[in-house]
C-alpha cells in the first residue's frame, strides 16, 4: 500500500536502500528512500518501534549518512523517523497530548550541537481487540532529523 501511494505521488521508493560504506559484509541500509523524480530529491525514512534509545540511534544513523553518496543527480532533501508504540489501553486526546509532550522532550534530549531532532507530530489510533471490553491503541511519532 505504501509503495502504491508513493508511486501515485511521483516518488520512486527503494526499500532497504543500501549505502556505500567500503566495508566488507552486509551494507548499511536506509529503511525507505523516496526519490522525487520531479525535483531530483531524496527523502530518507527510518521506521521502528518507539523507544528513546531507538530515536537516538536512528537519528544518529541518518545524520551520519547524510554525506553518503546519493544517486546520480539526486540530493538528500530530508531525513525522517516514523516510530510507533502499541499500548493495551484506551486512547484519548489526553493520551495523544502526553505522547506529543514525550516526543518533544525526547527529541530535545537526543539533540546536540551537531544534530537536531524535531518532533513533528503524534497520532493515536484505536485498534480492534477480540476481548470484550479490551482496549488497544497505536501511537506514531514523526520526527525530522537535521
Amino acid at each position: 500500500l505504501a509503495r502504491r501511494d508513493f508511486d501515485r505521488k511521483g516518488y520512486v521508493s527503494i526499500w532497504e536502500r543500501p549505502l556505500t560504506t567500503g566495508a566488507k559484509g552486509r551494507p548499511k541500509t536506509i529503511d525507505v528512500s523516496l526519490f522525487d523524480t520531479a525535483t531530483q530529491e531524496e527523502v530518507r525514512v527510518e521506521l521502528g518501534l518507539y523507544k528513546k534509545k531507538e530515536l537516538r540511534e536512528d537519528a544518529k544513523k541518518l545524520h551520519a549518512e547524510k554525506g553518503n553518496p546519493y544517486l546520480a543527480g539526486y540530493t538528500v532533501d530530508r531525513n525522517v523517523l516514523a516510530l510507533w508504540a502499541l499500548r493495551e489501553e484506551k486512547t484519548t486526546a489526553e493520551v495523544a497530548n502526553d505522547w506529543m509532550a514525550t516526543f518533544k522532550a525526547d527529541a530535545a534530549a537526543v539533540s546536540n550541537a551537531n544534530l537536531t531532532v524535531t518532533a513533528l507530530l503524534a497520532s493515536t489510533l484505536d485498534l480492534f481487540v477480540a476481548e470484550p471490553g479490551g482496549h488497544r491503541y497505536a501511537v506514531v511519532g514523526l520526527f525530522d532529523v537535521a
